[in-house]
C-alpha cells in the first residue's frame, strides 16, 4: 500500500534501502535490503534466515562479476525452501532475485535467477492494457486508472496520477494495446538509450545510489531533480545499480509538496 506524508516531513527521514558487498559467504539479517555480490574470487553462499515469523520480509540479491564461480542462495534452516527447491543459483553479471518470506517455510523467489532446471518468474505481471494515447517505452512509470487491468502515465501533479504501482516491463506497448509491467525488485534496461529515454539522461543511471524520481514536468518520466512544485507530489521511484540496472522503490512513499 502506498502512503501519503505531509509536506514538512524530512525528507532525510524518508526509508533508506540497506545495502551491502559481500566477496564471500554471508548470513542475510533482518536489516539487509540489498545484497550485492561479488563471486570473483570464489564461489559464495548467501543464507538466508528462517522464513517462520518473518511474513513479507523481502530482500534483494545481486550478483556483479561474471565468473565461472557459483552464487548460491540458501535457507538457514534445513526445513525451509525457496521456491519449492533446497538452494537458488545466481548466473552471470547482473542476475538477480528478489525474494519474499511467506511467514512459515517458504522463501517465494523472482526475477530471474535459476532453481534447478527451471526459471523463476519474475515480478511480472501480463495483460496490463495501456490506457494512455501514446506508446509507454521500457520504464515507464504507470498508475492503476480507474478501469481494472487498465494503466496509465504516472504524473506528480495529482495524488491518484502520482500513485506508481510499476513500470513497463516490455520494450514498447502500444496505445490500447496490452502487454508486461513490473512491480519491484531490480529493473533492468537493455540499453542506456532505453535508461535516457525516460530519464533524460546522457550514458544510463550515471552515480550508483542516485535516486530517481517521478517528473513533475513530463507524464510518464523519471528525473534525478527531486520536484519542488508546490501541490504536486515527490515519488522516489528507482535507485541507480548500474548505468542500465536499478533498485525499485515501490510501493512508492509520496510525499505532498
Amino acid at each position: 500500500m502506498q502512503s501519503t506524508i505531509r509536506a514538512d516531513y524530512p525528507l532525510s527521514h524518508l526509508p533508506r534501502i540497506r545495502t551491502r558487498t559481500v566477496t564471500s559467504n554471508y548470513a542475510v539479517s533482518d536489516a539487509d535490503g540489498v545484497v550485492y555480490v561479488n563471486a570473483s574470487g570464489g564461489s559464495v553462499t548467501i543464507t538466508l534466515p528462517p522464513a517462520a515469523n518473518r511474513a513479507a520480509k523481502s530482500f534483494t540479491i545481486v550478483r556483479t562479476d561474471s565468473s565461472a564461480n557459483t552464487v548460491t542462495i540458501s535457507p538457514l534452516l534445513s526445513g525451509d525452501t525457496i521456491n519449492g527447491s533446497a538452494s537458488l543459483a545466481l548466473s552471470g553479471a547482473y542476475s538477480n532475485t528478489a525474494v519474499q518470506s511467506n511467514g512459515v517455510s517458504t522463501w517465494v523467489a523472482a526475477m530471474g535467477a535459476s532453481s534447478g532446471s527451471s526459471t523463476v518468474g519474475a515480478l511480472v505481471t501480463g495483460g496490463q492494457k495501456n490506457g494512455n494515447a501514446s506508446a509507454t517505452p521500457i520504464g515507464t512509470p504507470v498508475y492503476q486508472t480507474s478501469t481494472s487491468g487498465q494503466f496509465d502515465m504516472a504524473k506528480t501533479d495529482s495524488f491518484s496520477t502520482s500513485r506508481v504501482v510499476a513500470l513497463v516491463y516490455d520494450t514498447s506497448i502500444a496505445s490500447s494495446a496490452t502487454g508486461n509491467v513490473q512491480t519491484g525488485g531490480v529493473f533492468t534496461f537493455a540499453s542506456t538509450a532505453q535508461v535516457d529515454a525516460v530519464c533524460g539522461t546522457s550514458g544510463g543511471f550515471g552515480t550508483p545510489g542516485q535516486v530517481f524520481f517521478l517528473s513533475d514536468a513530463t507524464a510518464g518520466a523519471l528525473t534525478s531533480t527531486a520536484p519542488s512544485t508546490a501541490g504536486h507530489f515527490l515519488v522516489p521511484v528507482l535507485q541507480a545499480i548500474t548505468s542500465t540496472t536499478a533498485y525499485m522503490l515501490l510501493p512508492a512513499q509520496i510525499v505532498g509538496l
